[in-house]
Order: C-alpha cells, then sequence, then structure tokens
C-alpha cells in the first residue's frame, strides 16, 4: 500500500514539471516593432520531441495565434521579425510536440513599442544605449522618436554617426548635430 501511494505521487510531481523552458525573452523587455530578435528555448528533460511550435499572443495570453508552427526538432532558436502593432501585454509561447503529451512554457507580458524613443535617462550621448527607451540605440531600419520633457537631449558628437528609418522632434524637445557629426534618415 505504502509503494503504491509513493509511486503515484512521484509520477504526479514528474508530470506537473514542464519539459521545456523558454530562455528569451522571458517578460519586461521592450523590442521595437521591424527589428529581430532570436527566441530561444531549451528541453528540460529529453524524450521523443518530434518539432517544437511558436506562438504569440498580444492580449497577456488570453487568445493565441500561431507564430512558427513544425519547427526542426534540432532547432531551439528561431529568428522573429517583430511585428508593427505595439501592445504592453505580448507573450511567446513555445510548444514541445512529442509522442504522447505535449508540453509548453510561455514568457511574462513584454512590450512591442512603435518607435526607438529617446529618454536621456544618463546622458545627451546618442549610442549609449542607456538613454533609450528599451535600451537598443536605433539603426536604419527604426522609427526615431525625441519626446519633450527629458532631462537630457540628444546630441550628435562629431564623432558620431547616428542612423534612423524617420525621425520625429516633438514640439519642445531640442537635438543637436555638432560639426562632423552625422544624421542618416534613411526612409520617408
Amino acid at each position: 500500500m505504502k509503494r503504491m501511494l509513493i509511486l503515484v505521487l512521484c509520477c504526479s510531481y514528474i508530470g506537473l514539471q514542464a519539459h521545456v523552458g523558454l530562455a528569451f525573452p522571458q517578460g519586461g523587455e521592450s523590442f521595437v516593432a521591424n527589428s529581430t530578435i532570436e527566441i530561444e528555448w531549451f528541453p528540460t528533460v529529453p524524450h521523443d520531441t518530434e518539432n517544437w511550435d511558436l506562438l504569440i499572443s498580444y492580449d497577456g495570453g488570453s487568445t493565441w495565434d500561431t507564430l512558427q508552427a513544425d519547427i526542426h526538432v534540432d532547432s531551439l532558436t528561431f529568428s522573429w521579425l517583430i511585428p508593427s502593432n505595439a501592445s504592453s501585454e505580448t507573450r511567446i509561447r513555445v510548444i514541445q510536440d512529442n509522442v504522447g503529451t505535449d508540453y509548453d512554457d510561455q514568457s511574462g507580458d513584454f512590450s512591442i513599442i512603435a518607435s526607438m524613443v529617446w529618454s536621456g535617462a544618463m546622458n545627451t550621448t546618442w549610442d549609449n544605449e542607456s538613454n533609450w527607451i528599451g535600451a537598443v540605440v536605433p539603426n536604419s531600419s527604426h522609427p526615431v522618436e525625441i519626446p519633450n520633457g527629458a532631462s537630457n537631449y540628444p546630441v550628435i558628437a562629431a564623432t558620431t554617426e547616428a542612423y534612423g528609418q524617420v525621425l520625429t522632434i516633438m514640439l519642445g524637445a531640442e537635438f543637436e548635430v555638432l560639426l562632423g557629426g552625422i544624421l542618416e534618415i534613411s526612409g520617408q
């Protein structure tokens, strides 16, 4: 009788564990639309995995859409071009398709922002990632926004090359390009 009870408890505990873990994103991050990130996951318990599915939710996990189905079993990453629909409740879910029971794991909420927004949190240096919401310095594929009310406004120094797709400077904001600095706007 005791052996049977222990076996049932042991199997119940193992069944509750996830057999796949989502490494990135985990939640709390901010990503810019039209940029690319690597979604990463790992098996936590090896067994007969057939393939992987990735799902996406823009409403905190209430509804899910297929991002990519039937990813090869040996692949543990997926390059994702972030869509332009902004959301602060985006989640990624990875499903381990198995012979038998499927297992899954999902991120917490993360944000997709429409453009790179200057915060000026550290100083006036354009290429300091700490000055940008999302901690990424813009490149030629990013729309850029300089809001008003920042404690520091961007200065493109004489040796700096700065890029953006579109530049929006809000009323009351400041922006300076010093002699020899380069600002290249590639878009509309």
